[in-house]
């Protein structure tokens, strides 16, 4: 019989996925290592980083030292990574047998002798294994170099061949709409194509074949089809529009029908003269050419055609609704024949171009052997699955037999982290892997695979993941149907004040509302903090800003960026500037902003920028400068002008515009070169003076020229010489590799544009050990720091996909084999938003919303201890208002609205800033408020009467007085220890005064402090949970009607002392009872009579009624 292990393990940010995957790889050993079929490399560990790769490989070697170690000192640690160990291989705890030590023994062994047996790696070097092992002799590649670059450095290339007659009247087509000087201008959207080649392959050979009607498919649309239909069906919704607008004017008889229509309408349509009629408007309208067609449709969607003022809603409400109704069917129409009439053929021209841009890379690709890793994963899923004929058909068991004896006979158990992030052709190359070892149809009578990831953390969807991989397994692997899905718990990342934050929010009802009236599928559960040494010094601040310019408040001069550090940023550093630090955006574009300012501030950051060296705002500059030298291009001269080096003011800035201005007119009407006379002007004409000195110049010595006259009195950031520096090495560097065209401005440009992607052309930073970090929340996944700065702009463009193909998608079903439908467009996918064909954009619209609160997601999860959220919007109605319109188009806007519920009875502070502390530090400050609260019947009650939360804790007094006969003393004694579990439980039970969230996390930190020593974690999680029960079952204890309520309480009688373990008062009614918690055998029944003696004879309680009870724990 097959042993089959396979698991799908669920784990949210923090809570400890490596720590899992090494117990999952240690069971591994434990249950298969004495099988002679066994060996380690049988286990393929996959990751999707090398930082990930590196923690499981130390984590899996250090767990096995540890499980070996016979130091007193591990034997804590031990015991818990032992006990833990044993709960996964569903084991009670028992010590590890000779047996098991000597099989970790030898395993450790071998993988120290040779580390190639710990198959760990990332899924990108195991792709690269298949590539060399099978698909590189298949494709006759004899060697390759891999280059992240490649796609850049072959582009020239490619718009060579694309300049060929034969293909540029379609790209000029295609590209018309978006004006540019040159075809590098497109590189984003070329690089797209290749980038997105998968998807090209998915709506050429993967189309489902089961619906081919075009009703609702739009890949099924004919283009040829007759377009007559939809544009007279949008005239006749036209009409009847206009002739309720008619009816109207007659009816009221007081101005134009042109009066009664918006001005943008009325300026399309050309309806501005006052004797027109609704004859006219239907010619016009029946003449628009597709580009006013697009505008109109711009128009309907924009707001109502006819004008508020003349048909108001209050007096003709019957008629705006028809009204209304009619443009509805008008838009809906007119997007239907743009669909058909622009859409469509773009769509055709798309895939035309598409198909001869992978056809010329491949050809290069295979010419120059440079290849990037989505390029080797492109070749092996092509290679193995996707040629005509397939070297192997996915559909055919048959003939895959020497692929699976190359991989499967090796693998037999695959763990997989982040599975969220898979990407579809990363899927597509190890579903037969995973399809035969789920079968159980190896060469071995075992196998398994344990999938660990999160959906909430899919944040690579425009590189091709696809989260909802991890939602559908089950439905794709049909060995996986019974496989229970298992979830992660507990953090181990934050405190509890930080993690119960975390909660409210993600599952904020209102938020969970929204997303199920969207039909989004977003799940979150619960998750309990661990990491109670965390939680001292724990702190959550938010600010909300309003920066409308228009907006009553006192921020909108400030610029956005300036306002977060000073407001946020500085003051956290000047408290604290120890530990890991990072500020989080969603672009490189804000982080660069943001470390401008931060350079401002002399505040010292490490940011590992994207950016090209030429984008540098003290470099560009540079360019520009060579640009004019080159070209004589005064644009260029003014750009010089207005950067960092000059920042000439407005005033200025048109006065030397109006001087080139009259310098080109003269030129032109004298016929001859004509200098600028620049001398009202000094700093222009000083800077115009040194261009003409440097004519003949070297480039390095311009701009060293530049640097000296333009800077010294600049204060500049290291970073900023950094990169100086490092632009002035290039330009040498440049012109002594290559003196002919080194020297030459143009081809030095063109260097400059051709590289400026490059790894050698990113900008340089800082590098400094513990500073503070810059890093977008992409950068950020899988790391984790003491204090996070959390900058969200709604204003600002996360991604410009201005210039690269925009698409959307529907699957046939769960598995993601075929695609039911699809649509391309690089100018008009918002037509598709207003079209019958809307679902689909809509469905797209989701999966985008969903990775954006993913993103937030992720950024909100990496601090460990202190959290700082800014969220900048610009609405002059301000926050209520601006959640109300957006909150169904943005969910980052949903959670920041989550995020103001859980402050809205807060105050905030002098800078607007809402700050909350440590609960631990807010139960101690209720503590103090309830003993002011009380003081009174404190003093009432008897001056002997104290508080006492802190009892001395001295095992040798932990000792029963009388043991009964019939107890097993060493089981008493050494196994359950009831006087120190009685005295935990008792110390849990006395911070629970309301059973409030708050009181039991303060209680089990505090146990853990005082108890950690004696007891394990678990232990004492067990513990808690036993005292929670007691809690639910006894919910009198903590109504109301209990005003006061006293823990510990100590009463001296007598010079007894009698310790009461719950004191309640109703103060109203006269009442109390006293509660003793019982959690052993042995009771004294004059206990509580005692207590309740003491108490009756203290004058605060006389006449009170006073009742006992006891609670067993």
């Amino acid at each position: 019989m097959i042993e089959n292990n396979c698991r799908i393990i669920c784990a949210s940010a923090g809570t400890g996925k490596t720590y899992r995957l090494s117990l999952e790889y240690l069971a591994l050993i434990l249950k298969y290592y004495g099988k002679s079929e066994f060996s380690l490399d049988n286990i393929l560990v996959l990751t999707f980083t090398r930082k990930a790769t590196a923690e499981i490989r130390e984590r899996i070697i250090k767990h096995l030292e540890l499980l070996l170690s016979d130091n007193v000192e591990d034997m804590d640690e031990q015991n818990i990574l032992l006990n833990n160990l044993r709960e996964l291989m569903e084991e009670r705890f028992v010590p590890l047998s000779e047996i098991e030590k000597n099989m970790l023994l030898s395993a450790r062994k071998e993988l120290i002798c040779d580390q190639s047996h710990l198959q760990v790696m990332t899924i990108d070097s195991y792709t690269g294994q298949i590539f060399r092992n099978i698909v590189r002799p298949i494709c006759n590649i004899e060697h390759y170099d891999i280059d992240t670059e490649a796609i850049i450095k072959i582009m020239p290339l490619l718009f060579k061949h694309l300049m060929k007659p034969i293909f540029r009247e379609s790209l000029q087509d295609l590209l018309s709409k978006k004006v540019s000087r040159s075809l590098d201008d497109y590189t984003s959207f070329f690089r797209s194509l290749i980038e997105q080649r998968w998807l090209y392959y998915l709506i050429t050979k993967r189309k489902s074949t089961r619906d081919s009607s075009s009703n609702g498919i739009l890949m099924n649309l004919d283009p040829d089809a007759d377009s007559t239909e939809y544009y007279g069906n949008f005239l006749n919704a036209m009409q009847e529009l206009i002739q309720i607008v008619v009816n109207i004017c007659a009816e009221k008889n007081e101005a134009s029908l042109a009066d009664y229509f918006n001005k943008e309408f009325k300026q399309l349509v050309n309806i501005e003269s006052n004797t027109i009629n609704a004859i006219y408007i239907m010619d016009n309208l029946k003449r628009l050419d597709l580009d006013a067609a697009e505008k109109l449709l711009t128009i309907l969607d924009k707001s109502n055609i006819w004008s508020k003022q003349k048909i108001s809603a209050k007096k003709y409400t019957v008629e705006n609704t028809e009204l209304q109704n009619a443009q509805d069917m008008a838009k809906l129409f007119l997007a239907d024949y743009l669909i058909l009439k622009l859409y469509i053929p773009e769509q055709k021209q798309i895939l035309g171009i598409w198909s001869d841009v992978l056809k010329e890379y491949d050809r290069l690709i295979y010419r120059y052997k440079n290849l990037t890793y989505n390029d080797i994963t492109w070749l092996t899923f092509e290679a193995l699955f996707s040629n005509e004929p397939p070297f192997l058909n996915p559909q055919s068991a048959d003939s895959a037999t020497e692929f699976y004896q190359f991989l499967t006979h090796r693998t037999r158990f695959l763990l997989i982290d982040e599975f969220q992030d898979t990407s579809l052709i990363q899927f597509n190359v190890l579903k037969p892997i995973i399809e035969e070892i789920t079968a159980g149809e190896g060469s071995k009578p075992f196998g398994g695979v344990i999938v660990v990831g999160d959906e909430k953390q899919s944040i690579f969807g425009w590189r091709g993941g696809e989260r909802d991989l991890l939602l559908n397994l089950k439905d794709i692997f049909p060995a996986l149907k019974e496989v229970k899905m298992e979830s992660l718990k507990q953090s181990f990342r934050c405190g509890p004040t930080l993690m119960e934050f975390i909660n409210q929010v993600f599952s904020n009802c209102a938020l969970h509302q929204l997303l199920q009236e969207k039909e989004m599928q977003w799940n979150y559960a619960r998750i309990e903090s661990q990491e109670y040494k965390k939680e001292e010094g724990s702190e959550i601040e938010f600010c909300l800003r309003n920066l409308s310019k228009s907006a009553d408040n006192t921020n909108k001069e400030k610029d956005i960026y300036q306002d977060f550090i000073e407001c946020m940023v500085m003051p956290a550093l000047r408290k604290d500037e120890t530990g890991s630090i990072a500020i989080l955006c969603r672009t490189n574009n804000e982080l660069t902003k943001i470390q401008h300012v931060l350079d401002e501030y002399k505040i010292t950051s490490l940011y590992q920028p994207n950016s090209s060296i030429i984008e540098h705002h003290y470099v560009a500059p540079l360019l520009s400068w060579l640009r004019f030298q080159a070209w004589g291009d005064w644009m260029d001269f003014i750009a010089f002008l207005r950067s960092d080096y000059v920042l000439i003011n407005t005033k200025v800035l048109k006065q030397t515009l109006a001087i080139i201005a009259r310098t080109l007119e003269l030129q032109k009407e004298w016929e001859k070169p004509i200098l600028p006379d620049f001398s009202a002007l000094p700093i222009i004409n000083t800077l115009f003076q040194l261009s003409l000195q440097q004519q003949g110049k070297k480039a390095t010595e311009i701009c060293r020229d530049l640097i000296d006259f333009c800077l010294p009195s600049k204060q500049l950031s290291e970073r900023d010489y950094l990169n100086l520096q490092r632009f002035l090495d290039i330009l040498a560097t440049r012109m002594l590799t290559d003196p002919e065209k080194g020297t030459s401005f143009p081809d030095l440009l063109a260097y400059f544009n051709e590289n400026a992607n490059s790894e050698n052309f990113q900008q340089v930073s800082v590098n400094i050990s513990d500073s503070l970090q810059l890093l977008t929340f992409h950068k950020s996944k899988g790391l984790q720091f003491k204090r996070v700065f959390v900058f969200y702009n709604f204003y600002g463009k996360h991604r410009d996909t201005s210039d690269t193909i925009s698409w959307a998608l529907s699957y046939e079903d769960k598995t993601f084999n075929k695609i039911r439908d699809y649509g391309i467009s690089l100018h008009y996918q918002k037509i598709m938003k207003l079209s019958s064909y809307a679902p689909l954009y809509l469905q797209e619209q989701k999966r985008e919303q969903l990775e954006e609160m993913n993103n937030l997601y992720v950024a909100i999860t990496r601090a460990e201890q202190k959290l700082h959220l800014y969220f900048g919007f610009q609405y002059k109605e301000g926050w209520d208002a601006y959640y109300d319109k957006y909150k169904s188009e943005s969910l980052p806007v949903a959670i920041c609205n989550a995020v103001q519920e859980i402050f809205m009875k807060s105050t905030p502070d002098e800078r607007g800033v809402y700050v909350q502390k440590s609960m631990f530090e807010l139960c101690e400050k209720d503590k103090t408020e309830k003993s002011e609260r009380s003081k009174a019947i404190r003093e009432q009650i008897n001056s002997s009467i104290k508080i006492c939360h802190h009892r001395p804790f001295d095992p040798a007094n932990y000792l029963p007085a009388e043991v009964p006969d019939i107890k097993d003393l060493k089981k008493y004694y050494l196994i359950e220890r009831p006087n120190l579990i009685g005295d935990l439980l008792h110390f849990y039970m006395s911070f629970i005064i309301r059973n409030e969230l708050k009181e039991h996390q303060y209680a089990l930190y505090r146990c853990l402090n005082r108890y950690g020593a004696i007891f394990t974690g678990s232990q004492i999680d067990n513990f808690a949970a036993r005292c929670k029960q007691v809690c639910e079952h006894n919910p009198y204890l903590f109504t109301t009607r209990w005003n006061e309520i006293f823990t510990e309480q100590e009463i001296v009688e007598n010079s007894k002392i009698f310790r009461i373990d719950r004191l309640m008062i109703n103060t109203a009614e006269k009442e109390s009872l006293i509660i003793d918690y019982k959690s052993g055998d042995i009771h004294d029944p004059k206990q509580l009579i005692n207590y309740k003696n003491a108490l009756l004879k203290l004058p605060a309680l006389q006449n009170y009624q006073i009742d006992t009870k006891i609670v067993p724990l």
